[in-house]
């Protein structure tokens, strides 16, 4: 008699019991992007400048990043490339940043990283990692994206 009424309380309960398990679906993925994504301006002439930033999205535990970012020579030089407050949490850590442009070859590779910091300082969240400033040396029309 004891074991129809267990088994009955437990047929009760069962469909309160709910088991929730996180699908990959709802962790957004971590991505690495130039922003604005396109400029289009028909008054963006030889002299004009403008500048992109290098962003990044949901990211954990961020100590160091790299990129190399291309774009055609024949159209833009880059004039700047600074890093942006996303590492060092606004200059609350200290940082190495490193970049070396190529202009006659269209591209340029920056690096950074924490620099005497605890792994807690990693940076969490979406930023502004980096600002590259433009020169447009002639009209035409061409991709800044990352390789």
């Amino acid at each position: 008699m004891k074991l129809k009424t267990i088994v009955i309380i437990f047929s009760l309960l069962s469909p309160l019991i709910t088991v929730t398990v996180p699908s990959a679906a709802e962790v957004p993925a971590t991505k690495l992007y130039v922003d604005p994504p396109n400029i289009i301006d028909p008054l963006m002439v030889p002299g004009k400048n403008f500048t992109v930033n290098v962003m990044v999205a949901n990211v954990t535990d961020l100590y160091t990043w790299q990129f190399y970012l291309n774009w055609s020579s024949t159209i833009l030089n880059v004039t700047g490339v600074v890093e942006g407050p996303f590492l060092s949490s606004n200059d609350t850590y200290n940082t190495y940043f490193y970049k070396k442009v190529y202009n006659d070859q269209g591209y340029l590779k920056a690096s950074c990283t924490l620099s005497g910091e605890p792994e807690s300082s990693a940076a969490k969240g979406s930023g502004v990692i980096a600002k590259v400033n433009f020169t447009v040396v002639a009209t035409g029309s061409t991709t800044v994206h990352l390789i």
